[in-house]
């Protein structure tokens, strides 16, 4: 991960630019680290015809059983967004959540690229 995301920052500062937030969100939750624990996380996910998005809804969607700071990395990152009682995967990333969740052992990188442009 580091020989990607270390060239997004020639300045040497710490801003968290959207390029990098993609290197993190490909290569540190959906293909790295975090992979299991983002695939239990989305398990409980659905897709929303009325907000064309992958949703979960404390109504009506099954719990929610990963630790809590993965979530906030991800609306951190700009992967989910978080409303009262709701989660929903940003439109960049629906596919590649998709294609994530139905695969059985994870995306490879080259898909998530793809995906994930």
């Amino acid at each position: 991960m580091a020989q990607r995301f270390f060239p997004l920052n020639p300045s040497h500062d710490f801003e968290l630019t959207d390029p990098k937030r993609k290197v993190l969100v490909r290569s540190h939750y959906l293909g790295g680290a975090h992979r299991r624990t983002c695939k239990d996380l989305f398990g409980s996910f659905a897709f929303s015809q009325v907000h064309e998005s992958i949703r979960w809804s404390a109504a009506d969607s099954k719990g929610i059983v990963v630790e809590r700071w993965i979530v906030d990395h991800l609306c951190q990152l700009g992967a989910l967004t978080e409303g009262d009682g709701w989660l929903q995967v940003h439109p960049e990333y629906v596919n590649a959540v998709a294609a994530f969740v139905d695969e059985e052992m994870g995306l490879t990188e080259e898909k998530l690229k793809e995906d994930i442009a």
